[in-house]
């Protein structure tokens, strides 16, 4: 049994279910930390531009009320929870995020390609050139802003009694 609390008011959960460090006062979620202070990340996504965000400090897509990230690597362990919540709006959700990010796929590859074969010239890119990778890079963007929009128009995660025990049941470690 409890019978005393040595450090009345502590909550060592932070922002989205991370691990608050009163120490260096971030929250802690494993690829990286976030400055409640400062109200951003202290380094950029380590997935970088394949979480499908053009903003690098950002947060599963700037929806923490329906998204989590508990490991800092992908909002998907959230997203499979409230896409089980919310049934038949779901099933389109998912059908069409599956489809965009198969088309996200095949973009990011045109893309390396096309920056490979510019490397290899030893002439390097010329305007064309770039202006064709301008092209392809604002085509992903787009691409990634419809699956954004795909998630937040589909009705999914508006049950939020439900949305949220799903955030907190993937955000919140279980401690011993």
């Amino acid at each position: 049994n409890i019978t005393a609390d040595t450090n009345p008011g502590f909550q060592p959960f932070g922002f989205a279910g991370g691990i608050y460090d009163q120490h260096t006062q971030l929250t802690r979620f494993g690829a990286r930390d976030y400055d409640p202070e400062v109200g951003r990340w202290t380094s950029k996504d380590p997935i970088r531009f394949r979480g499908g965000d053009t903003n690098l400090y950002g947060y599963v897509w700037n929806l923490p009320v329906s998204f989590t990230d508990p490991s800092g690597n992908g909002p998907f362990a959230g997203l499979a929870c409230t896409l089980a919540t919310d049934g038949v709006s779901a099933v389109n959700a998912a059908s069409t995020i599956i489809d965009l990010g198969k088309e996200l796929d095949l973009i990011d590859k045109t893309i390396e390609r096309f920056k490979k074969a510019c490397k290899a010239d030893p002439k390097g890119p010329t305007l064309d050139d770039l202006e064709q990778l301008r092209r392809w890079e604002d085509y992903r963007m787009d691409t990634a802003a419809q699956m954004a929009n795909a998630i937040a128009n589909s009705g999914v995660g508006t049950n939020l009694a439900q949305g949220g025990l799903c955030a907190a049941a993937s955000a919140t470690p279980i401690l011993p």
